[in-house]
């Protein structure tokens, strides 16, 4: 693969006189020069950027664009004499892009190209102490604790292992541990040297605050340090001050009292008397609402729980803003029931150990209050029965799988094996089995019988003047067939055929109402008169006047079928012209020399075989819309 050599030179022009520091700016300019398949001689304006990627990015780093004439094919400049490359980081690695100005914008001259070796001065517009004075800098010496220096090269601050000193790339710190006991005077660190909440637990080794380390002066044997607010003090031993709070992390026990004659710990109101123990001799403990509440014992040697201590049968009652759990147990050989009741006695809930549930009082089955309606949930032989005192919406949402009545494997959403029965509106419907097919039974609100089966054959309809099976009177068969008694069309006035129809020309656009012939040049199909006492007129274009065809015929994908529906028999407007004179209902009429428009018969022999129809309505003058009873001779 061949190769193209590019030549890119870079130079930073440093100007200076002998050995003095010259005081006017500094020109900073890249010399740049590259290879170029552009024809010359020519004036081209280029522009020229700096860019930190080589290829693609949002904005380059420094741009700017002037005109150059190019004599060869090297393109030769110097970058920063139109725009200055001050403010441009030359620490990066960047690339240089270069492009010429068209009319549409700029296209790129080649790819960018790297910006390779530069040599980089370090000019100093005035050095030396004190400010002025322009010497040259000629080295650098290293301090304490400093290594390098000389004419060049790098100064290096020496930090070593165990000098408490940590060295990062940017910054110099302290290293943990690095301040030690023996560098710190007497009395160095004082209270006012350390912010509050600075020293945790975390910050305190095991044992490091010894009794020798605390002074509080005056103290003697069964006093305790404490403070006053202000200072550290000892106190005389009291009683511990309520209401007390606190809090621990540990395994043991937060507090504990250990009493061997007596109950450990034991709170009283001296109001009503009320009492609560802990750690009796009996129990876990109690707790007693007074002369006129049952007592509550926790714990135990059995693990009972009563409300009194001495009767170990006495009825439970839990109040709790949280849940309640409460474990039934048989061990006793009784099975054990739970009873939630109201104020009067009354069972509002209760279950067993076996798991048997029974809300309300309906022994036989669930009851449910909410909202003053009552729900009665009933087991009767194998069926499930939901009984509602109050009109009410139920709901059944499965999301999951299906739901059977009368099934235990449903195959849809909604599995009904057997009859069902609706109540819509005034009426009833049934799906059922009419006639012995599936099928549907409904019920008007006079409870006349209406119903749709469906056989083997096809679809059967009907509807009585009784609750009594009607005789079917619609019929569909399975191949489109459709057997009525009386066939009523009510949508429109005319018997209809599908046809092609072919225009004339571009100029006369087909319409409802004009006049068709048979065209000869496509079988089957017709196209527009515009002959007078035409034998192969066919009909009408039915549709005009808002008049719509009543019955349409045609056959899909054959001869029999087409785009638009044609009148053969029945009433339908018409496009008319009175050529032949006016037009009065019942004049014979026939095709006229204007295209898709009809006249009246004036020679009755010339129009055997073209006679379109009777006129219906009449038309004294010009073109226009009359209604035409088709009747084509």
């Amino acid at each position: 693969m061949k190769k193209t050599c590019t030549y890119l030179v870079v130079v930073f022009l440093l100007v200076s006189v002998g050995s003095t520091v010259l005081a006017d700016p500094i020109v900073k300019q890249i010399y740049y020069q590259r290879k170029t398949t552009l024809s010359v001689p020519k004036t081209y304006t280029f522009r020229f950027s700096l860019w930190e990627e080589e290829s693609g990015g949002a904005t380059p780093v420094w741009e700017e664009e002037k005109p150059l004439h190019l004599s060869s094919s090297t393109l030769k400049t110097y970058l920063g004499d139109a725009n200055s490359l001050d403010g441009v980081d030359f620490s990066l690695q960047l690339w240089v892009q270069v492009e010429r100005k068209v009319k549409a914008g700029y296209v790129p001259v080649g790819s960018r190209e790297i910006l390779g070796i530069v040599p980089y001065a370090i000019w100093s517009e005035v050095s030396g102490s004190g400010g002025s004075g322009g010497s040259t800098l000629t080295g650098v010496t290293a301090g304490t604790g400093l290594s390098g220096g000389g004419s060049f090269g790098n100064v290096t601050l020496n930090v070593g292992a165990g000098s408490g000193m940590s060295a990062e790339p940017d910054s110099i710190s302290i290293a943990p541990g690095g301040v030690t006991n023996s560098m710190l005077a007497d009395n160095a660190v004082t209270t006012t040297k350390i912010a509050d909440g600075q020293i945790g637990e975390s910050d305190l080794a095991s044992g490091a605050v010894t009794k020798s380390k605390l002074s509080a002066a005056g103290g003697f044997n069964g006093q305790m340090l404490g403070t006053d607010g202000a200072s550290l003090v000892w106190q005389t031993a009291s009683a511990l001050t309520l209401p007390y709070g606190g809090s621990t992390s540990s395994a043991s026990p937060g507090f504990s009292v250990t009493n061997t004659a007596g109950a450990g710990v034991e709170g009283r109101n001296s109001t009503n008397s009320n009492v609560g123990q802990l750690g009796t001799t009996t129990a876990g403990g109690f707790f007693s609402g007074g002369t006129d509440h049952n007592d509550i014992i926790l714990g135990g040697y059995t693990g009972r729980i009563n409300t009194d201590p001495g009767n170990e049968n006495s009825d439970l009652y839990l109040s709790s803003n949280n849940d309640v759990i409460v474990k039934l147990d048989n061990d006793g050989g009784e099975n054990g029931t739970f009873k939630v009741v109201n104020s009067g006695g009354t069972n509002l809930l209760t279950v067993d150990e076996l798991g048997a549930t029974l809300i309300g009082s309906v022994s036989k089955g669930l009851q449910m209050r909410t909202t003053g309606t009552i729900v009665d949930l009933e087991t009767l032989g194998n069926d499930l029965g939901i009984n509602y005192s109050t009109n009410r919406t139920t709901l059944l949402n499965v999301t999951g799988g299906n739901v059977g009545i009368g099934t235990d494997n449903p195959q849809q959403k909604f599995h009904v094996a057997g009859v069902s029965r609706f109540d819509v509106g005034v009426g009833q419907v049934h799906v059922s089995s009419p006639g012995g097919w599936p099928g549907l039974i409904a019920y008007s609100a006079n409870t006349h019988r209406r119903d749709i089966f469906f056989d083997d054959s096809g679809i059967s309809m009907g509807a009585g003047t009784s609750a009594s099976p009607p005789e079917v009177s619609v019929r569909i068969y399975e191949n489109g067939r459709l057997a009525a008694k009386v066939l009523e069309i009510i949508g429109g006035a005319d018997l209809s055929e599908q046809f092609d129809v072919r225009k004339l020309s571009r100029n006369i656009p087909l319409e409802p109402g004009m006049v068709v012939v048979i065209d000869p040049e496509n079988p089957g199909a017709l196209t527009l008169s515009d002959q007078a006492y035409d034998r192969r007129v066919a009909g009408i274009i039915s549709g005009a006047g808002g008049v719509k065809p009543g019955m349409l015929m045609g056959q899909k994908g054959s001869m029999a079928d087409g785009s638009q529906p044609v009148a053969l028999t029945g009433r339908v407007y018409c496009w008319a012209d009175t050529a032949n004179g006016p037009i009065e209902p019942g004049d014979l009429l026939t095709t006229s020399g204007k295209p898709g428009h009809a006249m009246k018969v004036n020679d009755y022999t010339q129009a055997q075989g073209a006679i379109l129809g009777k006129a219906m309505s009449s038309l004294k003058s010009g073109q226009g819309l009359i209604l035409v009873l088709v009747s084509l001779q």
